[in-house]
C-alpha cells in the first residue's frame, strides 16, 4: 500500500464511516476524526457524542481498521479503550483513543 499520509487518513476514515455503525455519527457529521502518528493512529471523538465511548466501540474500531490495513500494516490490540490527551484549546476534541 503506497499511500501518502493524507490518503492513509482518508482511507481509515472512509472505512470507519462505512462500517462503524454508530447511528448517523460519521466524520461527515463532524462526529469524529482520525490522526495518524508514528506509532499508530488516534480515533478522536467530538464530544459530547450521541454514541457510547467504551470498550465495545474500541473493539469495533480495531476490527474495522485492522482488516482494512492488512497486510500492509499490523495493528496491535490494546487490552481496553484508553484516552490520550491532545494538545488543543478545543474542549470537544482534547482527547483521542490511541491505537
Amino acid at each position: 500500500m503506497n499511500l501518502t499520509l493524507s490518503e492513509l487518513i482518508r482511507y481509515i476514515v472512509q472505512s470507519l464511516n462505512m462500517a462503524l455503525d454508530i447511528g448517523n455519527e460519521t466524520s461527515y457529521a463532524n462526529s469524529f476524526d482520525v490522526e495518524v502518528t508514528e506509532n499508530g493512529f488516534l480515533f478522536i471523538p467530538r464530544l459530547p457524542a450521541s454514541y457510547l465511548i467504551d470498550d465495545d466501540l474500541y473493539l469495533r474500531i480495531f476490527k474495522i481498521v485492522n482488516a482494512a490495513l492488512f497486510p500492509d500494516y499490523t495493528l496491535l490490540k490494546q487490552n481496553a479503550f484508553y484516552f490520550v490527551p491532545i494538545n488543543t484549546a478545543d474542549i470537544h476534541v482534547k482527547r483521542g483513543n490511541a491505537r
